[in-house]
């Protein structure tokens, strides 16, 4: 069955909404139209759309209000502003929301067109799977996995990453953050930020944030802290990801710097060819790499050729198949 794209436009301009519903309905697709902004707001939360197309001057929230919503509830969907010359700060505000695109008043059907076209395009489904890596702090997914991201990426899997804290006790959240979101353009990932506190995770709070990215991008693989770790933060990650991940086919625990020598490895992922990829990752986290000794590429090489020994393969991370459904890399030894 053809699945018929949902579009939600958002414009307090009645005559222009009107016109924007029949251009796109001509299309094929549906169409919704909401002239004000907390509707739309709340309308997101109820109902699920495949873009949001929406004016930047509206009554009650604007634009950016409103697409940071969609963002939220679900980060996948293109947002589009329309706007006649928004100004610096919403534009600024835009960028920094991830707006896929701008559609400049006074509209042109086809140029509108076009770009709900291109932004459904970039969201088109693919045949590989989806990868969701959980890291209780940033870094620590790349550290443990970088290279077989890497691989899942060049196998054309989409990749999400969750970072459950920005790490307020290694530093500047701020930087930390812009290094992580540095960390996922080079993977092509989309990076879902938490807002858990650094050294002091709850369990319950810890489940309801997986839950909600498990939810709106219904993985296929989960990778996680393992529990052999003696940091508290890793190990609450990894017991929320065993609940959170319930309906996951296939969840793979990985190792960090604190992990103990208990950690047994059931799985050895060949990156051989992703060793590289890995320090590149690696370095995008600028502030922790340069200060902290387990970071150090000659060590990660080395410890990444350790491991290799036990599949002879040159390069390898380590991972516990908690559950498993298929493999999810056809090199995977």
């Amino acid at each position: 069955m053809t699945h018929i794209h949902r579009i939600l436009v958002v414009e307090d301009d009645h005559s222009l909404a009107r016109l924007i519903e029949l251009w796109l309905g001509r299309e094929g697709y549906a169409v919704d139209v909401l002239h004000d902004g907390l509707d739309a707001i709340q309308r997101i939360h109820e109902e699920r759309y495949d873009v949001i197309l929406s004016d930047v001057h509206l009554p009650h929230a604007n634009g950016i209000e409103v697409l940071a919503a969609s963002r939220e509830v679900h980060p996948l969907a293109p947002a589009l502003l329309m706007t006649a010359g928004a100004g610096v700060e919403y534009a600024s505000a835009a960028i920094d929301m991830g707006v896929d695109a701008y559609v400049m008043k006074p509209l042109r059907q086809d140029d509108l067109v076009n770009r709900v076209r291109s932004a459904l395009a970039k969201v088109a489904p693919k045949k590989g799977k989806t990868i969701l890596a959980i890291g209780a702090h940033p870094d620590d997914i790349e550290i443990a996995i970088g290279g077989t991201l890497a691989a899942h990426r060049d196998a054309g899997d989409d990749i999400v990453l969750l970072c459950l804290s920005w790490g307020a006790n290694g530093g500047g959240q701020s930087q930390r953050r812009d290094e992580a979101k540095a960390a996922a353009h080079v993977l092509g990932a989309l990076l879902y930020g938490g807002d858990l506190q650094d050294t002091r995770f709850e369990l319950r709070s810890t489940i309801a944030a997986i839950e909600r990215v498990v939810r709106q991008i219904q993985p296929d693989v989960v990778y996680t802290h393992c529990a052999e770790d003696v940091h508290q933060d890793h190990r609450t990650a990894h017991d929320a990801s065993l609940v959170a991940c319930r309906s996951v086919p296939t969840l793979l625990a990985y190792q960090s710097p604190s992990t103990t020598v208990a950690f047994q490895p059931t799985r050895f992922q060949d990156i051989s060819d992703q060793i590289d990829d890995k320090m590149t990752l690696i370095a995008c986290h600028d502030s922790q790499a340069s200060c902290r000794t387990y970071m150090a590429p000659e060590l990660l090489r080395s410890t990444a050729r350790y491991w290799g020994r036990f599949s002879g393969c040159e390069y390898v991370e380590p991972l516990v198949v908690v559950r498993e459904a298929a493999r999810g890399l056809a090199k995977a030894s």
